[in-house]
């Protein structure tokens, strides 16, 4: 059987040597705990460049104030992964906690995501060889990074990861 690849993180080809692109970014739909679809507003065309691939979603913020929704937006979101985390074993072997802990991780994750209408700091840090775009969430109200929290409240399911990293111009 295949392993996970949140298991064993791909390499990741850096931009514009190691420096990371700072950026908001709509988080549009979670995919898992560590991977989640992002509209990144004025920087799509320029994130289009580095990953061509993109669905199509059509959403809707809510105002955190006055509870008022937006007219529909309908936009490119890209799949990203969070940078610097993975899972700390196999798939097939996680543990009953460590499934509790992924659960509650995205719950955390949907939580943070409902209290700032889905509006995040982003840095972009490239594209994986699976051509998932890499960034950090950051929490635009507490300044937490997602990944960096759950490597801190969950450290059974998951752990920081060494990246090997090729620089393209």
């Amino acid at each position: 059987m295949a392993e996970c690849p949140l298991v064993n993180p791909r390499k990741i080809v850096k931009l514009f040597n190691q420096n990371e692109i700072e950026s908001k970014a709509v988080v549009i739909n979670i995919r898992n705990c560590l991977s989640v679809y992002a509209d990144f507003g004025d920087m799509n065309p320029f994130v289009e460049k580095l990953q061509p691939k993109s669905v199509e979603y059509k959403y809707t913020n809510v105002d955190s104030l006055t509870f008022e929704e937006s007219e529909p937006i309908t936009s490119k979101a890209y799949l990203c992964r969070l940078y610097g985390v993975s899972i700390s074993t196999k798939i097939q072997s996680m543990s009953k906690l460590q499934i509790h802990q992924s659960n509650l991780s995205n719950i955390k994750l949907y939580d943070i995501i409902l209290m700032t209408s889905g509006n995040f700091n982003c840095k972009i840090h490239g594209v994986d060889e699976a051509e998932m775009l890499v960034i950090e969430l950051i929490d635009p109200v507490t300044n937490e990074n997602m990944g960096t929290s759950m490597l801190e409240k969950y450290p059974k399911t998951f752990k920081k990861y060494d990246e090997n990293i090729k620089t393209i111009y």
